[in-house]
């Protein structure tokens, strides 16, 4: 099955190009190249000298990297955070024999810089470990290998925690300085720095992250299961104290309502030729939204779903529009003027999901087979409402949860 994607909103940096928040792979800068020089801002030296012998250069390590030997002294500038969570990665890669330092300041200021955490990467065998809140901690890291480093860092409720490779190293108050004085609730910068001599200190750095990590909250979960089986959708829901189904003509209990149906060990939504069954999502204007199903169509079935700005009848506004048809080149997408052919499963449950990201281009990102909810990452979006109605000859079993 082939996966179609139409792309929401690209929050990234390329070489040279910063956005909100950032990614970096490297791929696309030259080998030996300044780092700093090359990228510009939020990228610097130590001494805000890009360009010069603090500066790391680009270099080769299966794909391009950034490259640290003795005398380089990286940062890259964290905006002076004070709120929200964040996620901070990046790959490593240290030669057998090497090491390799780096650190998290709460101010970057030179020599009146602020510690928030430091962590020493060394060839001995105990020497490896994060400093926090005046605390080490040891841990392992591989050698000759790639491996991600992590911190999770929560700004409103001053907690940080470091990870090597998803393993959960230490977690401390992320005020405190590295040596446990109070200090500043503040993500100021993240440095690089080769830490020992010409000869032991050498490492590689790729996909540097740093991300504002999203608090889901389920907003709409249906799953079908308190429903009565042969029961019309929308009437039950509305008998289960439920708001958020109807159908086109908002006639609930009427002929466009499809039934409660059981399928394959768990209950789900029956949509057949002229049932019309419509979502409501709240008219939400912010924010980024996941919204999911799972479908089930039998095979020389066909069936339909739309995404809609507006829902007011004849009066509605259409989002997005996709066709689940027979035919091999018949099921597509149609958003902002583009229609896209994609292939989906027959006789089989897969999943489509749309991510909405209001404050930026009102697309839909479809990705068949993924998960299955309706999600609101705190913050909020567009106005949307999600309507499922099926078109000729449709026999479909719908479930959303």
């Amino acid at each position: 099955m082939k996966k179609v994607s139409l792309l929401i909103a690209m929050i990234a940096f390329v070489c040279g190009n910063a956005f909100a928040q950032m990614s970096f792979d490297f791929n696309d800068c030259p080998a030996g190249a300044k780092v700093a020089q090359t990228l510009g801002e939020p990228w610097t030296t130590w001494s805000n000298a890009p360009g010069g012998a603090e500066d790391g250069v680009f270099a080769e390590q299966n794909s391009m990297a950034a490259h640290f030997t003795y005398g380089n002294d990286q940062v890259l500038n964290l905006g002076n955070v004070t709120t929200g969570t964040w996620e901070l990665s990046f790959d490593m890669y240290i030669p057998n024999g090497k090491d390799a330092y780096n650190n998290i300041l709460h101010i970057f200021n030179g020599s009146g810089s602020e510690w928030a955490t430091e962590v020493w990467y060394k060839t001995s065998d105990n020497g490896t470990a994060i400093k926090a809140a005046n605390v080490t901690t040891n841990f392992d890291c591989p050698y000759d290998s790639w491996f991600t480093v992590k911190y999770v860092v929560d700004l409103d409720n001053d907690e940080a925690t470091f990870y090597v490779d998803d393993a959960e190293i230490y977690t401390w108050q992320f005020s405190l300085q590295a040596e446990g004085a109070a200090g500043t609730r503040q993500l100021g910068a993240m440095d690089f720095y080769p830490p020992t001599s010409a000869a032991v200190s050498d490492y590689y750095i790729d996909n540097v992250d740093v991300q504002p990590v999203m608090n889901l909250e389920v907003v709409l979960e249906d799953d079908f299961e308190e429903y009565t089986e042969g029961n019309k959708i929308a009437a039950e829901a509305i008998a289960a104290g439920h708001d958020w189904w109807t159908t086109w003509s908002n006639a609930p209990g009427g002929a466009e309502d499809g039934v409660v149906a059981s399928f394959e060990g768990t209950k789900c939504g029956h949509l057949t030729y002229g049932n019309d069954q419509v979502l409501l999502l709240g008219d939400a204007t912010s924010g980024t939204y996941t919204l999911g199903f799972d479908m089930y169509i039998p095979n020389g079935k066909d069936a339909y779903n739309n995404v809609l700005h507006i829902f007011n009848g004849s009066g509605s506004e259409w989002a997005t529009e996709v066709w689940y048809k027979t035919s091999d080149n018949g099921t597509s997408i149609k958003a902002g003027g583009v229609t896209t052919n994609f292939d989906c499963p027959f006789d089989s449950w897969f999943t489509v999901k749309y991510v909405v990201d209001q404050p930026t281009a009102p697309l839909v990102h479809v990705n068949l087979p993924l998960w299955t909810s309706i999600l609101r990452p705190v913050p909020l979006f567009r106005t949307i409402t999600l309507t499922m109605c099926m078109l000729t000859n449709l026999v479909a079993f719908l479930l959303l949860f």
